[in-house]
């Protein structure tokens, strides 16, 4: 007998209400949600979040999504929000 794996759905910016201006703000290469979820990864989804929050000036939120991410992912986070920002 073979075993089924259920995998969760992502947790993508989409659950959180994102507007039409945050996204624009956010991405400026991507149309649509469809497009958005077409290659979206686990860590693709919570850097997305991360950076959803941090627009909206909510660190608790933001800082929550960060500490989801395997070390790696938040350095280069960190480093592309060091360029972005100077």
């Amino acid at each position: 007998m073979s075993a089924i794996l259920k995998t969760e759905p992502l947790e993508t910016i989409f659950n959180h209400g994102i507007t039409d201006d945050e996204f624009e703000a956010i991405f400026d290469f991507i149309e649509t949600q469809a497009d958005y979820e077409a290659h979206l990864s686990a860590t693709d989804a919570l850097i997305d979040l991360h950076k959803l929050y941090q627009l909206r000036n909510d660190t608790t939120q933001a800082d929550r999504f960060f500490s989801r991410l395997d070390t790696k992912s938040q350095q280069r986070l960190r480093l592309h929000c060091c360029i972005v920002n100077n």
